[in-house]
């Protein structure tokens, strides 16, 4: 099994906790879900075969590569449907200007 993800949101009382304890097992899975992710949220890969093999793995903060790839994906007309439902908020840390652009677009600017 290759790399699997996990967006992690800040929780009550400062903890991490998975967006809705799901584990992405493919980046097609990640990228349909990631649009729903908070603004703050992190995006960490884990090796699972690594963590079966060997009892332990480490994660990485995948976040600024995985949210720009998924952004690069969207058509023009995806980025403006997602601007005007107010999703995607993550992106707007890492393109900003683009999704100012999307938002601007959406509102007739």
């Amino acid at each position: 099994m290759p790399t699997s993800y996990q967006i992690i949101e800040p929780h009550r009382g400062g903890t991490q906790q998975p967006m809705d304890g799901e584990i992405y097992h493919s980046k097609d899975k990640l990228f349909r879900n990631l649009p729903f992710a908070d603004h703050d949220a992190m995006v960490i890969a884990t090796d699972l075969d690594e963590l079966r093999r060997d009892g332990r793995t480490t994660s990485t903060d995948v976040t600024e590569d995985v949210t720009v790839e998924c952004w690069s994906r969207l058509n023009r007309t995806e980025r403006e449907e997602y601007a005007e439902r107010g999703l995607f908020n993550l992106a707007s840390r890492f393109v900003s200007d683009e999704y100012a652009a999307a938002n601007r677009r959406d509102l007739g600017v």
